[in-house]
């Protein structure tokens, strides 16, 4: 559950993330819930846009909470398996 009105620090070049993101030369892998409020869906579609080789794994669920729902045959088991296929 998302709590109210609590302080969250964030890195102090947070603002960059953009600069930063289109400078990583690596694949990258995004888990995205779509009930999260905190790293909204919407949030998630814009990086795409920005970097279009981010290969996103949608889930029905919200933040941190991808583990627990990609799991059907055992704890985490298609969270693993777009691991391990990506």
């Amino acid at each position: 559950m998302l709590k109210k009105n609590v302080e969250i620090l964030l890195p102090s070049n947070v603002s960059n993330y953009i600069n930063v993101l289109k400078n990583i030369k690596l694949p990258m892998l995004i888990f995205s819930g779509k009930k999260d409020e905190i790293t909204t869906d919407n949030k998630i579609q814009n990086l795409k846009k920005i970097k279009p080789a981010i290969k996103v794994v949608s889930f029905k669920g919200g933040h941190m909470q991808g583990f627990e729902v990609l799991s059907k045959e055992f704890p985490g088991s298609e969270y693993i398996s777009s691991i391990e296929h990506f």
